[in-house]
């Protein structure tokens, strides 16, 4: 499946409001800039899940290791997500905000990371058989 650049026109113009946000909290509120970034960007994205809740939570089941065995999970991480974005912008409890930020994208990555493996080895079937 090809893309076209448009197709990335929402996620580039969410970023710049992302960018544009942190600078303001960097210059303005006196945020740090990673700080910031975090937050807004967390906060950001949670929203636009939570605006698409269920339709969010099916396509996140197929691939997050933890909302593949509870859909609540599922439901529940963009509220997660949001919260990590406002703790982050408001400075409460930094450090084990970052560790739980840590542990939840990592258990993400590790999921997405199996999905990719899982097409990659299901395509080479694929390709084999039909030699």
């Amino acid at each position: 499946m090809k893309h076209k650049t448009k197709d990335f026109t929402p996620l580039i113009i969410m970023t710049l409001i992302v960018i544009a946000l942190t600078v303001v909290g960097t210059s303005v509120w006196s945020i740090p800039a990673m700080q910031g970034f975090m937050g807004f960007s967390s906060s950001l994205f949670g929203a636009l899940k939570v605006m698409r809740l269920k339709s969010f939570a099916q396509a996140y089941q197929m691939y997050d290791l933890i909302a593949m065995k509870s859909k609540a999970y599922a439901l529940l991480y963009p509220f997660i997500e949001v919260g990590f974005g406002i703790a982050y912008i408001s400075e409460w409890e930094l450090r084990a905000v970052a560790v739980a930020t840590i542990v939840v994208m990592l258990i993400g990555a590790l999921g997405v990371y199996k999905k990719l493996r899982q097409k990659r080895k299901s395509s080479m079937r694929l390709s084999w058989h039909s030699i």
